[in-house]
């Protein structure tokens, strides 16, 4: 619990701070600067409270590189009530914007400051959400890049769900690819080795069993991990379903079957957290969301990484329909840039009666008959008596 002193015990601790601050202030200091400033500077922030009650008159004042006391309570860890305080003394500091274009919401995400500061922050200069600083970087790229809390990540969203989708100009990253790039790759890969080999158990258990219970729960860790949190928050702030989802806590929305859906239909996805997604949220992946498997997702978005992996965890998921009434293989051929090696070839494998519903491109044909063994012809005939006249006329 944090100590409390008297209105006159604060008063001498606040003159102790003020000599020790003025003695210890940098050379480069202005000492024409307010003693609230100096304060700030020497982390004083006791004694920053108080003066911001006795003289808030000096919340106006900023240093020659811009810096506020706002900006150094940002800078230094300050308590989020004593940055209510510099707040209440004068709001516009919120949007005050030093030489190096940081507003103090940019110093607090580099900085790692409580999620609750960033909160007040946000609150009094809500768009500097998506505002970029001179190097390049908006708030979440900070956070991102320098581990910033799955609360903070919660905040910035929730007043602009768009800056996840903004690329920093240094090395055209979006925080989801910077974040991805940051996370310890050995607890990674071994973490996503142990889902694999308890997915492989669960194929050999019936579902809802004890057994399959028991695994699922050691899932639920990693589940809701706080890098997992960051990564369902981005990816659903990517994602074409409702920024309404963004008021779910982080710790909840992990839950969502939104945060699958999310990862698979995005093709910028890296894919090494698609595979992630989808071994956390194995057990969703014949489970419909919006109308949708996760298979249909991933092959209207073309992300034809996801759908390999869908279809080695949940093969079956080639035989189900839409909720328009499309089999995966359909969606697939209606795009473009479809082709054998990219999905084609592994949906027709795993459902050859698919191409009962789908009028195969000519080109196709070759490698169909090259490279399914005859047993996987002879299904798809037998599926699809019709296939006898197609590959005539193809021949």
């Amino acid at each position: 619990m944090r100590k409390t002193y008297p209105l006159f015990a604060v008063r001498q601790i606040a003159n102790a701070y003020a000599a020790r601050a003025k003695a210890a202030c940098p050379p480069e200091c202005d000492p024409t600067m307010p003693l609230l400033y100096a304060l700030a500077r020497s982390w004083a922030w006791d004694a920053v409270a108080y003066r911001c009650q006795t003289h808030p008159q000096e919340a106006e004042v900023a240093d020659e590189k811009g810096d506020t006391t706002l900006h150094w309570a940002c800078f230094g860890n300050c308590p989020a009530a004593t940055v209510e305080l510099i707040l209440q003394a004068n709001p516009s500091q919120a949007k005050v914007v030093n030489i190096k274009g940081e507003l103090p919401l940019h110093l607090a995400c580099s900085y790692r400051a409580s999620s609750e500061t960033i909160r007040v922050v946000l609150e009094a200069n809500p768009a500097a959400a998506n505002e970029v600083t001179l190097a390049g970087s908006n708030p979440l790229h900070l956070l991102a890049d320098y581990g910033g809390s799955a609360e903070a990540m919660w905040h910035v969203l929730r007043a602009c769900s768009s800056a996840a989708t903004v690329c920093d100009q240094l090395y055209q990253r979006r925080p989801i690819e910077i974040l991805n790039g940051r996370k310890n790759l050995h607890e990674f890969s071994t973490i996503r080795e142990m889902l694999r080999t308890v997915r492989r158990k669960q194929r050999l258990l019936r579902e809802n069993s004890i057994e399959w219970s028991d695994l699922e729960v050691g899932i639920e860790e990693h589940r809701t991990s706080e890098f997992w949190q960051k990564i369902a928050l981005l990816a659903v702030a990517e994602s074409r379903f409702d920024d309404a989802l963004l008021q779910m806590h982080s710790i909840d929305l992990v839950s969502h079957p939104v945060v699958l859906m999310a990862c698979v239909s995005n093709a910028l996805c890296p894919p090494s957290i698609q595979e992630f997604a989808i071994l956390l949220y194995s057990h969703q992946l014949v489970v419909p969301y919006d109308g949708n498997l996760a298979l249909h997702e991933a092959v209207k978005a073309g992300s034809f990484h996801a759908l390999q992996d869908l279809l080695f965890y949940a093969p079956d998921a080639a035989k189900v329909r839409s909720e328009e009434g499309k089999l995966p293989l359909t969606y697939l051929l209606e795009r473009d840039d479809a082709s054998w090696l990219d999905g084609v070839g592994y949906l027709m494998q795993a459902y050859p009666a698919a191409l009962q519903d789908t009028a195969l491109p000519a080109p196709y044909f070759p490698i169909l008959w090259s490279r399914f063994p005859p047993d996987v012809l002879y299904a798809s005939i037998r599926c699809s008596p019709d296939l006898l006249y197609i590959f005539k006329d193809h021949m």
